[in-house]
């Protein structure tokens, strides 16, 4: 029986190219600043931030809001990406955001701050990433951040000892049969080395996070006090679920009852004498048993591998020019163009091209998550157009290469 639920919701919002490029000489940026404002569209991305704020931040924040008034703990990551676009949204979601992740009742846990593929590519920039997005949130929020879901919950060998040489103290991953085995996802589990590992209860999660407006499911409609109790009898000192925030009021509209239902649960695990709670609080508790990260990367998204951000060959394409880019970026030892590089390596690149030769619901998902504008261009020129970002900044790195070989000429321009 759990003695604690933990609730984790990730804030996040990817920036979108702008497809297609003008790709032309005379109109090519001369500036890292420049550049980002030529390769993103700063329009698409506000239109579909303001809808999203207006169907899920605003309401769901100000539910958690009234919840924590009444003891209610949770745990609440957001990538800088997303922190960058609530600032240019503005009012009323600025300050009720700040309000929230100040609030000692919510803990923030870190994620990668462009939520990109930095721990897949490179391990020593994605510690230091790791490092300046802790400094940030403790700036910004004043909050230390000592537990982490770096990119999509990703998981492995190799990204649990960056985390570890990092300074965390414990990591989030999702809690599948192939990750936790017969232990099963419920608690806190050593690692090898110091850094605990915090399954993600991936079935009680995925029923709100896919399933709760889902007709044809057959537990369909699924109410508070049944969800509460399926909470309180998993085993273990603490049930971790988790989801994006969106879940609530964008992928699950209000119209569905999903605000009703958090509001009530809160209330039903009051009855049952099961508390809420920060994951820090629960670190010096018992462990569950010891887990082996894997060699190869799992994810909480899709099947729970790489193969949802690099299944078909245009996924893969795209992931290597993504590495080009950023390593040919790093050659320029100039920050400002390292920082677009990272940018352009946001994981949401890769998954809104999982629709490519794929049918099913993960296909379709993909797909909803395809800016509609984009779809209007066709197939073909959607893959042309992420390509062609690309394409025309890695041809723009010359101009700063060439500067470093030719430290003498005059440089046309800082960034």
């Amino acid at each position: 029986m759990a003695s604690s639920v933990a609730f984790y919701l990730l804030l996040h919002q990817p920036l979108r190219f702008r497809i297609p490029l003008d790709a032309s000489s005379k109109n090519m940026p001369n500036t890292a600043k420049e550049w980002q404002r030529h390769l993103f569209d700063d329009v698409l991305n506000a239109r579909y931030f303001k809808g999203i704020a207006e169907r899920s931040y605003v309401p769901m924040l100000s539910l958690i809001e009234e919840l924590i008034g009444r003891d209610f703990h949770c745990n609440l990551g957001l990538s800088w990406t997303f922190w960058e676009q609530a600032q240019a949204f503005g009012e009323p979601l600025l300050s009720l955001l700040i309000r929230v992740l100040r609030h000692p009742n919510i803990e923030i846990i870190g994620v990668e701050p462009y939520h990109s593929l930095l721990p897949l590519i490179d391990p020593h920039m994605f510690q230091r990433r790791m490092r300046w997005m802790r400094e940030k949130m403790q700036q910004t929020f004043q909050k230390s951040v000592c537990i982490t879901d770096t990119t999509e919950m990703f998981y492995s060998d190799q990204i649990y000892w960056s985390l570890a040489l990092a300074g965390f103290d414990a990591m989030l991953v999702d809690g599948r049969p192939n990750t936790v085995g017969a232990q099963g996802p419920t608690g806190i589990y050593n690692g090898p080395g110091p850094l605990a590992i915090i399954p993600r209860h991936w079935s009680l999660s995925d029923d709100v996070g896919y399933r709760f407006s889902n007709r044809s499911w057959d537990r369909y409609p699924l109410y508070a006090p049944d969800y509460a109790q399926w909470l309180t009898d998993a085993p273990g000192a603490v049930a971790m679920v988790g989801w994006d925030f969106e879940t609530f009021g964008e992928h699950h509209r209000k119209e569905t009852g999903i605000f009703a239902f958090m509001r009530q649960l809160k209330e039903e695990l009051d009855a049952r004498a099961v508390p809420t709670v920060r994951l820090s609080t629960r670190l010096n508790g018992p462990r569950a048993g010891i887990l082996t990260p894997p060699l190869r990367p799992l994810t909480w998204a899709g099947t729970g591998d790489l193969n949802f951000f690099l299944g078909n060959r245009r996924q893969w394409e795209l992931y290597q020019h993504m590495q080009s880019v950023y390593h040919k970026a790093r050659l320029t030892e100039r920050a400002g163009y390292i920082d677009v590089a990272l940018r352009l390596m946001q994981s949401d690149h890769l998954h809104m091209l999982h629709w490519y030769d794929a049918q099913g619901p993960e296909a379709d998902v993909s797909m909803y998550f395809t800016p509609g504008e984009w779809w209007a261009q066709g197939r073909d020129a959607i893959i042309a157009g992420l390509n062609q970002v690309f394409e025309v900044f890695s041809h723009g790195l010359d101009e700063p290469l060439l500067q470093r070989l030719s430290p003498t000429k005059t440089p046309r321009s800082h960034p």
